[in-house]
């Protein structure tokens, strides 16, 4: 959809019926990737390509008796001897190509794309009588999710963070077997070029023409304006350092904008003109120091002037599409405790265990250990929780706590202030996490400026866990029971910590029997 955004918005501005064409299967070689569009109206306007020429006339005779009142529609197309010259795929491979008109779901993903928001859209692609666009995922909200594809919340989840359009296996209501492409639209990367040079002038266009986003910075206005660099996104007249800094503040504030960030380090021009005017500086200070004063020149002839003295600190890149995720400083912690316990009989958080409630064994760990602020979300008998939360802990409240786990998860995010840089999510339930256990994964992800870092109890990965807050977005996007801890599945940017005696125990009590054997095992 990237590719027609403009179009297909413009079209729809003038209240036109548009039909919508993608690649939703591959087979062998063709022209076009999984997910290429084609959008199509009357009066023979297309825009966009699903086969780079081969079938369009075909596909846009399917999408006119789509609007006429058709309903979604599969067609393959491919090679065949009849219509080798006519339609078909000269490369000699097949695609399917879904059919259909342009509805609220894509109304919502073309908004996204407008505003480089991630989103990813749900297409069945068989069984045929249940062809079409059923579902969207954005970091903002979701809608469509039916209980039939709640299973793949969590694939969505991934391809949004990651970007990966792909087909899933899904199970329908009625027992068939269901196939789902999963579309992803991600965020454009960005591309800061350093320095308004000539090489900069010729890379601008570049980048754009291929889908980055242009940021170019230079503190000299005379090199860095909008007539030598028309197509930039945006100009900043700063020092490299200030400049990177901004678009690093900007990223961790808003990570769905500025997901994927590629640095252009040839500034050593700039690099240079800055120690000259530090050295000049320091020259200044010496003969004001020894001689009672003096006079600097500046390298660009003027005067000296104050100059920052940091050097541009070197960014901590993860694996996750050249994503920039920096380690992080302030780290709050956030106690899920807002649960009924129905397979325990009673409120589990409140059974005693060493002469205190168990949920206050929790609560004891992040007190005592580095976070900067600790939150604990309840909810099923919140007050008596509430009364018993101790030292530095807030509680909050969720409403909502009867949906699942991640409505206090979202609960506990939202309350964090701005300078909150990443969260350690503890379960109330597993009294034998530690103040070492919880400072150990602050210390990995500063070691490692990983994106999360998890625990790792035997061979299971399982909370407590440290999100940073670039993973947010996908947090506040997850509904139902669902935490963390499936969303992390299978990513490679995730640090572990191997949780040993010494760092505690993360057995979870559920039952009354588990209530026993952590009771004996203590």
């Amino acid at each position: 959809m990237k590719e027609v955004a403009a179009e297909l918005e413009q079209w729809l501005r003038a209240g036109e019926p548009v039909a919508i064409a993608t690649v939703v299967r591959i087979t062998g070689s063709a022209p076009r990737p999984l997910g290429a569009t084609l959008i199509a109206r009357s009066g023979e306007k297309i825009a966009g390509s699903v086969s780079n020429g081969c079938v369009e006339s075909a596909v846009y005779e399917e999408a006119m008796a789509v609007l006429k009142g058709g309903s979604a529609r599969v067609v393959n197309y491919g090679i065949s001897d009849e219509f080798a010259f006519t339609v078909g795929l000269s490369c000699g491979g097949a695609i399917d190509v879904l059919i259909e008109p342009v509805g609220a779901l894509h109304r919502a993903a073309l908004e996204a794309v407008r505003a480089e928001r991630a989103a990813v859209l749900a297409r069945i692609v068989a069984p045929a009588d249940r062809a079409g666009t059923v579902a969207l995922l954005r970091d903002d909200r979701a809608e469509g999710w039916s209980d039939e594809l709640a299973s793949l919340k969590v694939e969505a989840l991934g391809a949004l963070s990651g970007g990966r359009t792909h087909v899933v296996p899904a199970a329908l209501a009625d027992g068939r077997e269901a196939s789902v492409l999963l579309e992803a639209f991600g965020t454009p990367p960005l591309m800061v070029i350093v320095g308004a040079t000539h090489v900069g002038q010729a890379l601008a266009p570049l980048a754009k023409s291929v889908g980055y986003r242009v940021i170019v910075a230079d503190p000299r206005s005379a090199l860095a304006d909008r007539e030598r660099f028309p197509l930039a996104d945006e100009i900043l007249l700063m020092w490299p350092d200030e400049a990177l800094a901004k678009v690093r503040y900007r990223r961790d504030r808003e990570p769905h904008n500025e997901r994927a960030t590629v640095h252009l380090a040839s500034f050593a021009g700039l690099q240079r003109a800055r120690h000259r005017a530090r050295s000049c500086a320091h020259r200044a200070r010496h003969r004001r120091g020894h001689r009672g004063g003096g006079r600097s020149r500046d390298p660009r002839r003027g005067s000296c002037r104050a100059l920052p003295a940091r050097r541009p600190e070197p960014l901590r890149a993860t694996h996750r599409n050249g994503a920039v995720t920096e380690p992080a400083k302030a780290i709050a912690g956030i106690i899920l405790a807002a649960g009924e316990a129905k397979r325990f009989g009673a409120q589990k958080l409140l059974a005693p265990l060493d002469g205190r409630a168990l949920v206050q064994h929790v609560i004891r760990a992040a007190n005592g250990s580095s976070l900067s602020d600790v939150v604990i979300v309840v909810g099923a008998d919140a007050d008596r929780i509430a009364r018993i939360a101790m030292g530095r802990a807030r509680v909050v409240r969720n409403p909502d706590y009867a949906t699942g786990q991640a409505s206090s998860l979202q609960a506990g995010l939202r309350t964090l202030t701005d300078e909150i840089d990443a969260a350690v999510v503890l379960l109330g339930d597993v009294p034998g996490v530690t103040s070492a256990l919880v400072d150990a994964l602050i210390a990995k992800q500063r070691e490692t400026a990983a994106i999360a870092v998890i625990s790792r109890w035997g061979d299971r990965r399982v909370p407590p866990a440290l999100l940073h807050r670039d993973l947010w977005p996908t947090a506040l996007a997850l509904t139902g029971d669902v935490g963390m801890r499936d969303v992390l599945a299978g990513r490679e940017d995730v640090a572990e910590v191997e949780v040993t005696n010494a760092l505690g125990s993360l057995d979870d009590v559920d039952t009354r029997d588990d209530h026993a054997r952590v009771t004996s095992d203590r």
